[in-house]
């Protein structure tokens, strides 16, 4: 039922015009654009909306240990551009390549993605490319996240002051309370500037519910993602697992609009139909959050939403 609910949220918002579609729309986007959203079965949806040749790229797991790209002109029809990372023998990374997010920084284009190998185990690397579709390559062949910990879903944040920031989750399984970070980079992203810092855990909020997995038992942090506000305040959005076994997404504020926080969580998840959310405005100015359901089959959800007073009102 919670998953025809958001599959029916995103309908209404296509049909009635509310920013998920192009109204330019005809057949022959179709035959361009074969595959509907509603069919796409994409974990971790990272939406980035191109200015530049007004098209919508998503990339995402090729299930064959490389990266795949979607493009499409109204957030309704895309196609498969094809593989859009396909890594060298020698690449460090050699499973998972999970959630995928691209940006735009600087006149190039950035993935940045987790990676798993039995020497460094989970950690984050960034790939870079002249295009938002393909020959993305290393930017350096090593991770960018501390050697030791087990680290997931990076995302890259630039602060007010121009300064890049990646944003990331270390592994439950490893700190059994799963922990949300900050980490400086250079201006070229290559290297760390200074320690990571702790912006959250799991336990700083009152609807993260335990989750066991095997002999391990702990509470999941995961797909950190900071949106600046109209008025300078930062949001987080995140994902766990509720009490009830429901993926979610939680919400946290910096009242300040500093990345350092402190950071107060809101009461109750922001959901219980899915999570490993993003922010993104379409071409007609809307703003939309994106993420995926967790019940089978998985699904693509796009809700039109507002902010106010740093609250995530949905407007369907």
């Amino acid at each position: 039922m919670k998953r025809f609910f958001t599959t029916w949220c995103l309908l209404i918002g296509l049909l009635t015009g509310t920013g998920c579609i192009n109204h330019s729309t005809t057949s022959d986007n179709t035959l361009d654009y074969p595959l509907n959203v509603n069919d796409m079965r994409v974990r971790d949806p990272f939406i980035l909306a191109n200015a530049a040749d007004s098209t919508y790229y998503m990339h995402a797991n090729s299930g064959k240990g490389s990266f795949v790209c979607y493009a499409s002109k109204d957030l309704r029809q895309w196609r498969l551009c094809g593989e859009s990372f396909i890594p060298q023998p020698d690449f460090w990374g050699k499973r998972d390549f999970w959630a995928p997010k691209t940006y735009y920084y600087k006149g190039r284009f950035y993935l940045i993605a987790s990676f798993y190998s039995p020497e460094r185990q989970r950690a984050i690397s960034i790939l870079v490319s002249d295009y938002p579709n393909r020959d993305f390559q290393p930017l350096v062949n090593q991770p960018i996240t501390p050697a030791g910990w087990l680290c997931l879903d990076g995302t890259l944040y630039i602060d007010k002051d121009g300064s890049p920031w990646l944003i990331y989750a270390r592994e439950w399984i490893e700190v059994e309370n799963g922990e949300i970070y900050a980490q400086r980079l250079s201006e070229d992203l290559t290297q760390t500037a200074g320690k990571p810092i702790l912006l959250c855990r799991g336990s700083d909020s009152d609807w993260a519910g335990l989750i066991t997995s095997g002999s391990k038992t702990g509470i999941v942090t995961n797909a950190p993602f900071i949106y600046t506000t109209e008025n300078g305040k930062l949001l987080l959005l995140w994902s766990s697992f509720r009490a009830n076994g429901e993926y979610a997404i939680g919400t946290a504020i910096s009242h300040s609009g500093n990345l350092c926080g402190p950071w107060q969580q809101q009461s109750n998840s922001l959901n219980d139909d899915g999570g490993h959310a993003m922010l993104f405005r379409d071409f007609q100015g809307s703003l939309l959050l994106s993420y995926h359901t967790n019940e089978p089959p998985v699904q693509i959800i796009l809700r039109p939403i507002r902010i106010e007073q740093e609250n995530i009102i949905f407007l369907n």
